[in-house]
């Protein structure tokens, strides 16, 4: 059985393409020139490739796409890889040897959907159909009409490039390449790359697919050296709304857009952070924000609190803000308390909550944040001084949620700091770090005294207590309506 080119391949599979994707794939899966296309197609092929007429055949072994959200990147590139694996020359490998297509992502979600694209596609057509001869969720074999087999596998970039040692690769996938990390969260792309690309065989590919992060590391190396410029390898802008148009991924743009305009400025618009990006505050910003008078504002101003709990080796802490100005947006930090345990003496729960209770008192705050650890404790001994305790948003969003806040308060210089060292070494030393599907995760470093950010925890929790306190107010301050209070910071009243 002799297949046709991959464009026509998508056809006899019943794949229709954009505009975009189809130059895209002329170009990076059948070897089109850019200067061969006219009018509106050679417009998109100078947005994805910029001004480039001619593409050296050698190069397209490698291929990198940065792209917006939503293009169809896994999809492409998996049928690709299924492609090469039914028409690649394997009379190179030795008699029974085997071929392999490799999938790999930041963890087995990603290629596990190129799997289960490729294993699709095959069930799609009779005449493929009976090439597949074994399936699992992580591995398919097919097995050609030469006789030749192939085994599809993914693997997840943990294991760095030291598991595909002794495999002959038609072709690898590399999905969201700029979020691989091993084990101890290191980016390790570029030891993935360095263990794939010398056995990709002749007239296989590497493709490289992946919305953007921050201006370091292999994949902005690539496109930094290559886009435009084409000289070791073929690369490729793909902003979402150039991929796709249709009204649905215009409204998702926008809407996003609107939530928060760097993350969409990097998962639709394909723009690169600047290289500093993963601290998550702007340090220059947290040095502005030291106000000597920061924790002397009017005792009759909106104010809330909240407090991260640690008993045995992290410290409790406890951070009431305020509002100075009645609706101005401003906030300062009117206080905080930091507990510390001694080696080998753990803070006791009830000594704890007093110690709180009586600052609590004094801002005349009778309901308080905190996250979920020592939630049950917390509020059994703050239970006595009649002051309520409410969760804050949890998991990774509800993390990014509160910590995404305070770092828009501060940014715009609405946030006042006292000049406290360990407060402000420990917001300079929060970090971000990009998970697979755009989420990002909030890091703080645990330190040589056992501290883990605590400070900036409850500083980060009062800024979002005091947010929405301003945008849901409650019922009543009342000490006897604390469950009023609580279902209104829950957003059910």
């Amino acid at each position: 059985m002799k297949l046709p080119p991959f464009l026509d391949f998508l056809r006899m599979l019943g794949v229709k393409l954009t505009r975009a994707q189809r130059v895209l794939c002329s170009v990076c899966f059948g070897g089109a020139e850019p200067s061969s296309f006219e009018g509106a197609d050679r417009e998109a092929a100078q947005r994805l490739l910029g001004d480039v007429d001619t593409i050296p055949p050698e190069l397209l072994t490698v291929v990198e796409w940065v792209k917006g959200a939503r293009i169809g990147g896994t999809w492409l590139a998996s049928l690709r890889l299924l492609h090469l694996a039914l028409t690649i020359d394997l009379s190179s490998l030795a008699a029974g040897e085997v071929a392999f297509v490799l999938l790999v992502g930041p963890d087995m979600r990603l290629p596990r959907q190129g799997l289960r694209y490729i294993v699709g596609a095959l069930k799609s057509r009779s005449e493929l159909a009976t090439m597949l001869v074994a399936e699992s969720m992580d591995s398919a074999t097919i097995r050609r009409p030469d006789g030749r087999e192939v085994v599809f596998e993914i693997m997840p970039a943990t294991k760095g490039g030291s598991a595909v040692r002794g495999r002959s690769l038609v072709g690898a996938l590399f999905t969201e390449a700029s979020f691989f990390r091993d084990k101890d969260f290191a980016i390790n792309v570029d030891d993935v790359y360095r263990g794939v690309l010398p056995r990709i065989l002749a007239g296989g590919q590497l493709i490289l697919e992946t919305t953007p992060w921050a201006q370091l590391g292999l994949v902005y190396e690539l496109f930094d050296a290559n886009w435009g410029k084409p000289t070791t390898c073929v690369v490729a802008h793909c902003p979402t709304l150039l991929m796709r148009s249709d009204a649905r991924t215009i409204s998702l743009v926008e809407r996003e857009r609107n939530r928060d305009p760097e993350n969409a400025r990097r998962e639709f618009d394909a723009e690169f952070l600047a290289r500093g990006a993963s601290a998550f505050f702007d340090p220059v910003a947290i040095n502005q924000a030291v106000n000597d008078d920061a924790m002397l504002a009017n005792r009759n101003t909106m104010r809330a609190a909240a407090c991260d709990m640690g008993l045995i080796v992290n410290s409790s802490t406890l951070v009431v803000a305020c509002e100075p100005v009645t609706g101005s947006g401003n906030f300062v930090v009117c206080e905080s308390i930091e507990l510390r345990p001694e080696a080998g003496v753990p803070l006791k729960p009830s000594q704890v909550a007093r110690t709180f209770a009586l600052c609590l008192r004094r801002h005349a705050i009778d309901l308080v944040v905190a996250d979920v650890h020592y939630l049950e404790s917390l509020r059994e001994n703050l239970a006595p001084f009649r002051i309520g305790v409410v969760p804050l948003p949890t998991g990774i969003e509800g993390k990014f949620q509160q910590f995404s806040l305070t770092r828009t308060v501060l940014h715009e210089g609405r946030l006042g700091l006292p000049d406290d060292r360990r407060m402000l070494e420990q917001l300079k030393s929060v970090t971000s770090r990009p998970n697979s599907g755009g989420s990002i995760s909030i890091l703080q470093p645990k330190r040589r005294d056992g501290s883990h950010g605590d400070i900036a925890s409850a500083l980060v929790g009062s800024i979002w207590a005091l947010e929405y306190s301003r945008t849901h107010p409650p019922r009543t301050r009342s000490p006897e309506q604390d469950e009023n209070l609580r279902r209104a910071f829950a957003g059910e009243l």
